[in-house]
């Protein structure tokens, strides 16, 4: 399986992980133009089983997925500090 780099570069934002625990983990974000302050999201990777993608004969590979907008607040969170985002990742993996 395709696991989430500990690092990588996705829409304009630098993440780097900072701690993982099962499928939570923190990540700390800042833009890739340096214009916005660094921020944490605390988040729960996903993983599929690998897919046929639509229209081609392609196979997707199993992968792990970084949430998506539309979960966030349910398996996706941004907070300001490290401090806030270790608090919450404290709350979710009890």
């Amino acid at each position: 399986m395709k696991t989430i780099p500990e690092a990588f570069i996705k829409s304009g934002w630098h993440f780097r992980q900072i701690e993982r625990q099962g499928e939570w983990a923190i990540f700390e974000r800042h833009s890739t133009r340096g214009n916005a302050r660094t921020h944490y999201e605390v988040v729960r990777i996903r993983s599929h089983d690998g897919f046929k993608i639509p229209g081609t004969e392609t196979m997707a590979e199993p992968a792990e997925i970084y949430p998506s907008d539309n979960v966030w607040g349910r398996d996706g969170f941004t907070l300001p500090t490290i401090t806030m985002a270790r608090e919450k990742f404290e709350q979710l993996t009890k």
